[in-house]
């Protein structure tokens, strides 16, 4: 399993209020492009500091500055997760949310990343930009200047990208197993399978599962999951790896 992809069910959430830690340790490259421990020890824990002492040492500019993105990508997304755990503001009804997600299917892509900040608890944005500022002074001064800058990373437009991600794996685990009653008509284009509350109904319950009480979010994972045929959604979302991106880079 790619240890950077959302947990599922049974998850513990790491708490909002938990402290980084400066704990050191010797961590090869080889080691780092692993990243075998989960991804909330990796941020929660402080262990990222780590990582980017090392990554820092990699001779080649353009792979570790690929690598340098794709991490900070992950950390943020473990944020905004991080964030929704625990959550409430209304009973997940899978009714209501099939009705709003057929609302959702009306916005442009714009709307929607502005409407999915909205719905994110108070405080998150905080927490993501003290998270992100963190990670940030791990790298080089010539590095951090060719990432996006503070001011940009807390606007919608990137942040509505981070929960669009989020909300795309989380549908993705709960989904695409090609074993399901739901995929197995889904991938059929069973015409039923958009009309009624079928997607709402799995979302509900892997909210349920999380801890995650925010019926807007689990109408845009539905919305999400309804633009798309079974195979498209499934292949689209499916969880990438640090390695994968690597290997779409350059030579170290």
């Amino acid at each position: 399993t790619d240890p950077l992809s959302i947990p599922g069910s049974g998850r513990a959430p790491p708490s909002l209020h938990r402290g980084w830690t400066n704990q050191h340790r010797t961590t090869t490259i080889n080691q780092l492009l692993r990243l075998s421990y989960p991804m909330e020890q990796f941020v929660w824990s402080g262990q990222f500091r780590i990582v980017f002492s090392d990554l820092n040492k990699v001779s080649s500019t353009e792979t570790r500055r690929l690598l340098q993105k794709r991490i900070i990508e992950r950390i943020e997304q473990e944020v905004v997760l991080t964030t929704l755990i625990g959550a409430e503001e209304g009973l997940l009804k899978p009714e209501q949310i099939h009705h709003e997600a057929v609302k959702l299917l009306q916005k442009s892509e714009s709307e929607l990343f502005e409407l999915l900040v909205r719905a994110l608890p108070y405080g998150s944005i905080k927490l993501l930009g003290e998270v992100r500022s963190d990670a940030l002074l791990q790298l080089s001064m010539p590095d951090r200047k060719l990432l996006l800058p503070p001011g940009q990373a807390s606007q919608p437009p990137h942040v509505g990208k981070l929960v669009f991600a989020v909300l795309k794996r989380v549908g993705w685990k709960t989904l695409c197993d090609a074993k399901s009653p739901l995929y197995k008509l889904w991938s059929q284009k069973i015409p039923g399978v958009y009309s009624a509350a079928y997607f709402a109904t799995s979302v509900t319950q892997t909210f349920h599962d999380w801890k995650i009480g925010l019926p807007f979010l689990a109408a845009g994972v539905s919305a999400i999951a309804m633009k798309y045929g079974a195979q498209e959604f499934c292949d689209l979302t499916k969880p990438d790896s640090i390695m994968d991106s690597r290997r779409k880079g350059t030579k170290r």
